[in-house]
């Protein structure tokens, strides 16, 4: 209700309609149906791997309609996408990440509120198993 109040400050009236994940993520999908056309504005937080392109890939030209709910369809951002993929050198791969981040509120389709933590710990006795984008795999964690 934070948001309506301070909506309504600026005169801007809002209602909220929430949603459970089911009918949520099927919102902004077009396979879905033409729902995501009414949409006005999302507040949404995302949780995600270590590695940053675990949140890039859902808002690449190719997610448009599928993932990709704000039609956001940068060219820059999905080649930067790419080649940050690739790149082995973390100090360029942050300024790309960073680009992108900029590309994103360029855009005005975003407005970054805050980001949650997310942590990546092990101990030295551990080795740990993760997926190429950072996800954990519990099982096949096993002494060092």
């Amino acid at each position: 209700m934070i948001l309506v109040a301070d909506l309504a400050a600026v005169g801007i009236s809002a209602a909220i309609n929430q949603h459970d994940s089911g009918s949520f993520w099927s919102l902004g999908s077009e396979a879905e149906g033409d729902a995501w056309r009414s949409l006005q504005l999302i507040l949404q937080k995302y949780g995600m791997q270590p590695d940053p392109a675990f949140a890039t890939a859902w808002f690449t030209p190719g997610q448009v309609g599928i993932w990709n709910w704000e039609r956001f369809a940068s060219a820059e951002f999905g080649a930067l996408h790419a080649q940050a993929l690739v790149e082995p050198d973390t100090a360029v791969r942050d300024r790309m990440y960073r680009r992108m981040q900029d590309l994103m509120e360029e855009s005005g389709a975003y407005v970054f509120l805050t980001h949650e933590v997310n942590a990546a710990v092990w101990r030295d006795p551990l080795a740990p198993a993760l997926l190429p984008d950072g996800g954990v795999v519990l099982p096949d964690f096993r002494p060092a």
